[in-house]
């Protein structure tokens, strides 16, 4: 045993290959002039996330309220939270949390939109969304193209609201079975979000961002 004064379970991390495995992703985003926004899912850590900004990560990815809480309460204030947060007591919590730092939100309904609408309009500021895509996992979302853009008008519209960007998970390439059809896979997702992006411009929304992601991908 490498600590015998450890009990099982016990998790371990080879430091230097977890500081490699960061700075090979964050180089290969960096050469391609590609923005870099890991999720914390894998981690859960507010080290490894400050490590990840130190090699260039823009920001985090978070999945829930709870998780950008945590983030925040450690030093980070650039958060993409990748679910909709639905109801009055997540809401509050989002408010309070945007009085402290920048989150973004995804959302796949005029209806999430409506309540991010309220709580914007009640603190008097805007909230910037992406808008999330289903590109083939059938988790959430309307179909990329006209489905899509449409609703990103919709979104747009409503008083505090504003659609920044478009995002997809699309953990089904995953399943694909040689590195050049999940290659294929990948870059067929991230054609549909650009093509969709494309579409709500020309409808006038100021879509900055395209975000495809997942980690197969």
């Amino acid at each position: 045993m490498l600590f015998p004064e450890l009990d099982t379970p016990a998790v371990l991390v080879n430091l230097d290959v977890a500081e490699a495995n960061m700075k090979k992703l964050a180089d290969a985003a960096s050469a391609r002039k590609v923005a870099l926004r890991p999720h914390i899912k894998t981690h859960k850590s507010v080290y490894f996330a400050h490590r990840q900004l130190a090699h260039g990560a823009v920001g985090v990815t978070v999945a829930k309220i709870g998780e950008a809480e945590v983030m925040v309460d450690g030093g980070i204030t650039d958060i993409l939270l990748a679910y909709p947060p639905i109801g009055p007591i997540k809401l509050r919590r989002l408010a309070q949390l945007m009085e402290r730092a920048n989150i973004k939100v995804s959302i796949d309904s005029v209806e999430a939109g409506q309540g991010l609408s309220e709580m914007a309009r009640a603190l008097g500021r805007t909230v910037e969304v992406y808008v999330d895509i289903n590109t083939g996992l059938n988790r959430m979302g309307l179909p990329p193209g006209e489905p899509s853009a449409r609703l990103a008008v919709e979104i747009d519209r409503l008083p505090g609201v504003r659609v920044v960007g478009m995002m997809s998970h699309c953990g089904h390439v995953g399943r694909e079975k040689t590195p050049e059809d999940l290659a294929r896979a990948a870059r067929e997702d991230a054609q549909r979000l650009v093509e969709t992006a494309e579409l709500a411009r020309k409808a006038r929304v100021d879509v900055r961002v395209v975000s495809p992601g997942a980690t197969p991908a």
